[in-house]
């Protein structure tokens, strides 16, 4: 939700097609994803560690079975696909969301 409702504000109209926020208030997909990733570390001062995805950065992310870049309406029903921590790939069990290595 936290990438969801601000990118889905940028048609300016919620779920049910109506109005909401301000035009110059929205967000671009890629403006929300920053906010939540390298923002949100540069905050806690672990821009440099965290926050990307570089060498020399933690790698932490997900990959979900759709391309929620391209239609961020997805991430209502986007599944996880493969999660990443530290570097090493982990998969999801099933439905139980139990990390496995």
């Amino acid at each position: 939700d936290a990438i969801y409702r601000p990118k889905t504000h940028v048609v300016a109209e919620n779920d049910d097609g109506n109005a909401c926020f301000l035009e110059e208030e929205k967000l671009t997909f890629w403006q929300a994803l920053n906010l939540y990733t390298l923002g949100a570390n540069y905050c806690s001062k672990t821009e440099n560690v965290r926050g990307r995805i570089e060498v020399g950065y933690d790698a932490d992310f997900v990959v979900l079975d759709k391309d929620v870049a391209a239609n961020p309406r997805l991430l209502r029903t986007a599944e996880i696909v493969e999660v990443w921590v530290s570097g090493k790939r982990t998969k999801i069990q099933g439905g139980d969301r139990d990390f496995k290595n």
